[in-house]
Order: C-alpha cells, then structure tokens, then sequence
C-alpha cells in the first residue's frame, strides 16, 4: 500500500523541525489534523481509480491510479527555515517509488491560507498496468 511506503520513507528521512504522524489527517469530528497540529506531517490514505484500458477477448488490461494526499501547515508570517527542505523532500517520494507497471508518476504541490497557517498539500500520483 503506497501510503505505508510513504510513511516508511518520510520515517527514515530528514524532516528538521517537522515530525510525522501516523494518525489519517482527519479526526472523527472532521477537524482537519494538520491545522489543529501545525509542523506535523500527516499522510491520507490512498485513492484508487482503476477503468479498462485494453480489452481482448480473453484479457483485460486495466489503467489503475493511485492518488495519496500529504498535508502539513505551519505560520504563515514566519516559514521555518526547513520548509522548502521538507516539502522537496516529500516530493521526492514519486522519484524513489517505481512498482511494477508503472506508466507515470506525477506531483502537485498547493497551498492555502487558513487563519494564519499556510497549508500545504502534496498530492502524490501513481498510474499503473494492472
């Protein structure tokens, strides 16, 4: 599952003055985590889309896309020194993860003021053979 691989390469990285949760970004209240815990990584879990791509008569070759969502937020006045650092970091994940078939991988960085936090989000996006 991409979104324990993530965790597993964000574990074993240099994240300075961010740590990581294992906890979804999400509480049952629907209080977004990564808001209420500014420098505190969080990793959603992953969205599949899989729609035929090839079909044969005895085979179906399938396109299947995996998105994972990775937030994180801190002051927006005063951007630790590291933040540049730590979302390249995150970003690299789609140069190291390579499973089989993959066809394209790609990265989108946003992000968005909320209060005096900016939040950032790196979507993660995987599309495969399957």
């Amino acid at each position: 599952m991409i979104r324990d691989d993530v965790l597993s390469y964000l574990t074993s990285s240099n994240l300075g003055s961010y740590s990581l949760s294992t906890e979804l970004p999400f509480s049952n209240s629907g209080t977004t985590l990564y808001v209420k815990n500014p420098k505190r990584i969080y990793v959603d879990e992953e969205q599949k889309l899989t729609e035929p791509l090839v079909t044969t008569f005895n085979m179906t070759i399938n396109q299947s896309e995996s998105t994972v969502d990775i937030y994180f937020s801190n002051d927006a006045k005063n951007l630790p020194v590291d933040y540049d650092t730590v979302r390249a970091t995150i970003e690299d994940f789609k140069k190291i993860y390579a499973p089989d078939g993959l066809l394209n991988s790609t990265v989108e960085t946003t992000s968005e003021y909320v209060n005096d936090l900016l939040v950032t989000r790196v979507q993660l996006k995987f599309v495969k053979l399957t």
